[in-house]
């Protein structure tokens, strides 16, 4: 987990919240499949690593984090599941 937030700090920018495409199920969110930005959908072609946080102890609320591919831009896509909401960062290219 530490490698993990780690690799978070270096990104720079903040999450803004959008609106994602997912097949939802009795977990929680399914895989996201499309997001909406700048005014339209975009097809998620790949998503590239998957993580989470908390969710085991009960102080901690569970974040589900995706990074994913779109055309030829990538974001890194975050679930609060306390809120119920998706936030999205532009990403670095891998």
């Amino acid at each position: 987990m530490k490698r993990r937030r780690a690799i978070l700090g270096t990104v720079k920018g903040k999450f803004r919240i959008c609106r994602v495409q997912s097949l939802q199920s009795h977990a929680g969110p399914g895989e996201p499949g499309g997001i909406f930005l700048a005014g339209g959908w975009r097809e998620v072609d790949e998503i590239l690593d998957r993580w989470y946080e908390g969710g085991m102890d009960p102080q901690e609320q569970l974040v589900l984090y995706f990074k994913i591919r779109s055309g030829e831009e990538f974001f890194l896509l975050r679930y609060l599941s306390y809120f119920e909401r998706w936030q999205v960062l532009e990403a670095p290219e891998p």
